[in-house]
């Protein structure tokens, strides 16, 4: 499983990227470095579009809309981005909305997260991938894909920003014309919150079929980058129908035409894992096995998946529970020579994300120091063990851990008591 984050920033929009992963669970970062440059941004075939290590299989997703917690006007909001994305990447990629939540490849709904900020800070949304990590590919339905967008924004009058910022600049509730500016106050932040609604849906979607953030000074603000995304006003600074950047990003992953931008002729993915080599393996070729036995542990807290074929494409229906052990009797290998799973007899097989030949740490008793390093400051994210962030824990807080495991991302997390969990990377430990 894999997450990606965008915050904002007080009345500030900032981009957001947890360190590539839920092992850090810091409450801001900066968009990370760009690990490639565009050679010639005129030309599509040869710009690098940042992208994610997955994507999917194939050029569709059903989403299902959780209409929970949303406000009528936050729901319109939402529902707009939607339309958005679809219009954007129509010829790229399909999108089509469910009334079925178990029917869904991208769920999406409302959390509120006004719980999170610290110092003026605050998540805006958060994405979650679960992806099969053999052939790179996002997990679709049920529900491979869930997309979490603040809805904790109601009004202005029931908003932190009366109290924090302009209750001071507010005349007496007496003077007459206390109405009238405080309307004016009420339209800027709705303006602002509704454009940030906007631009949180569409960037999350974006985080769900594969694109990552992209660098202001290389694109300009673009929906995968909304950084100052807002004027002072509220007002966008982007075209959010007809984002080029994020359509052409869409296209080098996935390929065919971008006809919303013209294009009359289908054309082969530029970048990416789609249809090709995904970098760990090629998905047009099957995994193999050769005879071995030993033990492997499932070393994931919320367990393995058991899978009834080789290329770990059909599932048992079943879990294997952490720290268990299990006898197999052949290692799968991909394409490359890699060992990519092992064969626990017949036909059931586990991959190397879910299992070790280590026995997993799970009995450790001491005590945990919030210390994110870079930036001592900062708090960082607690997790339940399906990865979905609770709280933040401020910098320099000591928690006592009950104990220790992997959770789905290959890092280390420990355990605060009952289902709270702290990245091992985002602290110290003391044992005791």
């Amino acid at each position: 499983m894999k997450t990606r984050y965008w915050e904002r920033l007080g009345r500030t929009l900032a981009a957001a990227l947890l360190a590539g992963s839920l092992a850090v669970g810091a409450v801001a970062l900066a968009a990370p470095a760009q690990t490639a440059q565009p050679v010639a941004a005129a030309t599509t075939a040869q710009t690098y579009y940042p992208q994610e290590d997955f994507n999917y299989g194939n050029n569709k997703a059903v989403i299902y809309l959780d209409t929970t917690g949303f406000t009528a006007d936050q729901l319109a909001t939402v529902k707009q981005g939607i339309t958005n994305v679809q219009n954007m990447l129509n010829g790229i990629f399909t999108f089509t909305l469910t009334n079925t939540k178990s029917q869904a490849d991208i769920v999406i709904a409302g959390k509120d997260y006004s719980d999170t900020s610290d110092n003026g800070e605050q998540v805006g949304g958060a994405t979650f991938i679960n992806y099969n990590q053999v052939i790179n590919h996002i997990a679709q339905h049920p529900n491979g894909t869930r997309i979490f967008l603040d809805d904790s924004y109601k009004s202005y009058a029931t908003s932190q920003y009366i109290g924090e910022q302009w209750s001071s600049q507010l005349p007496a509730k007496t003077d007459p014309n206390y109405q009238t500016i405080f309307n004016q106050y009420q339209a800027y932040f709705d303006k602002w919150n509704k454009n940030t609604l906007l631009l949180a849906t569409e960037h999350e979607i974006g985080h769900g079929i594969g694109l990552d953030h992209t660098s202001t000074d290389t694109y300009g603000y673009s929906i995968m980058n909304p950084e100052a995304a807002l004027n002072k006003e509220g007002d966008l600074l982007m075209d959010v129908t007809k984002d080029a950047t994020y359509i052409r990003a869409a296209q080098a992953i996935y390929g065919v035409q971008a006809t919303i931008l013209g294009d009359t002729e289908a054309k082969q993915p530029t970048q990416g894992y789609h249809g090709g080599d995904s970098g760990n393996v090629n998905p047009s070729r099957d995994n193999t096995t050769k005879p071995g036995t030993g033990v492997v542990y499932v070393n994931m807290a919320t367990g393995a998946d058991l899978y009834s074929d080789v290329n770990f494409k059909a599932g048992h229906g079943k879990k294997l529970p952490f720290s268990s052990a299990w006898q197999y009797y052949a290692v799968v290998y991909d394409a490359n020579g890699q060992i990519v799973g092992y064969n626990l007899g017949g036909q059931q097989f586990v991959n190397t994300g879910d299992v070790a030949p280590t026995k997993p740490v799970s009995s450790v008793k001491g005590v945990f120091t919030v210390h994110y390093n870079a930036n001592p400051k900062w708090g960082i994210a607690m997790w339940n063990g399906q990865l979905k962030p609770l709280k933040i824990l401020p910098a320099g807080s000591r928690w006592q851990v009950a104990g220790a495991a992997y959770l789905g991302d290959e890092n280390l997390y420990f355990n605060l008591g009952g289902d709270q969990w702290v990245a091992a990377t985002n602290g110290y430990f003391a044992r005791k």
